[in-house]
């Protein structure tokens, strides 16, 4: 299949590299030079080091400059097998008509089935400008090379080309569907109620306020918590009162400690036996509506 594939390398270092690969012995079977006749040697040897030297000499001079980008990379393949001459001629026709002032090294190689050309093309033009390349240009210039190849070859490419990129359009511009929940997945009253059984209260809308101490609006499970933080309360007394008697020179601050304990333990106390009124109170109400 015909293609055109157009690149724009930013690496600074990537000028020279890529000059010597597609002008490597091998792969290269013809080299032709365009608005660059001063490069042309007396042989395919004396082109490819002319070829290479040039690109290390234009990679150095755009280091010193703003920008990185010193040159832009084109491959123009061919379906079938072509004499290099005549493919060479072709690339020089698309880039006498895309850039006309341009100045280009082209590479024809014969090393897969199907014959190709490599295109170095410098980022500034004849008259040391920088190359613009708007945005409607770079995306048609597949389809200008499939123009020009339909001409030569009596092929259809140019249609193909354009077809598939309207495919490509309307399947980006389909919206994905959602993907559907989880059936079995715990909805918001679910867990609102989950929440209140396991810890007797909706922690997420009380932020802020340190889990110990929020208050506690149901559930058999937060009052038997609440029981057992009692419990290791008095421990903490009972260990207290031991600190108190080893330590005798602290013993004002062992006193402090002692006494914030106690009143903690007392506070907790006085809320079991609230809660636990308050759900007798409840139950003989529920009792006494049921009869």
């Amino acid at each position: 299949m015909s293609i055109c594939k157009f690149s724009a390398n930013p690496n600074p270092k990537a000028a020279s590299a890529n000059g010597s690969y597609i002008t490597r012995d091998g792969a290269c079977d013809r080299l032709d030079f365009f608005n660059a006749d001063e490069l042309r040697g007396e042989d395919l040897r004396e082109d490819k080091i002319n070829a290479r030297s040039y690109t290390a000499e234009r990679q150095d001079d755009e280091a010193g400059r703003a920008g990185s980008r010193n040159h832009y990379r084109i491959v123009l393949s061919f379906d079938r097998k072509e004499e290099s001459e005549k493919a060479g001629e072709q690339a020089k026709e698309f880039l006498a008509k895309e850039f006309p002032n341009s100045k280009a090294i082209i590479a024809t190689h014969q090393d897969t089935e199907n014959t190709h050309c490599h295109v170095w093309l410098d980022c500034r033009d004849r008259d040391g400008r920088k190359l613009q390349l708007d945005n409607k240009k770079y995306k048609t210039l597949d389809e200008r090379w499939a123009r020009q190849y339909d001409r030569e070859y009596k092929t259809d490419y140019e249609r193909e080309y354009k077809e598939k990129k309207l495919e490509t359009q309307r399947a980006r511009a389909e919206k994905t569907p959602r993907p559907k929940r989880a059936k079995d997945k715990m909805n918001r009253a679910k867990f609102k109620a989950k929440d209140i059984k396991d810890v007797g209260v909706k922690s997420y809308d009380q932020t802020g306020i340190d889990r110990d101490k929020r208050p506690i609006t149901a559930g058999h499970s937060a009052v038997e918590d609440s029981k057992q933080r009692i419990d290791r309360t008095e421990r903490t007394i009972d260990r207290t009162s031991d600190a108190i008697s080893d330590r005798a020179g602290n013993g004002e601050r062992a006193n402090k400690t002692l006494d914030g304990t106690i009143r903690e333990a007392k506070t907790l106390r006085a809320d079991i036996e609230r809660r636990d009124i308050n759900r007798d109170t409840a139950h003989e109400r529920d009792t006494s509506r049921g009869r």
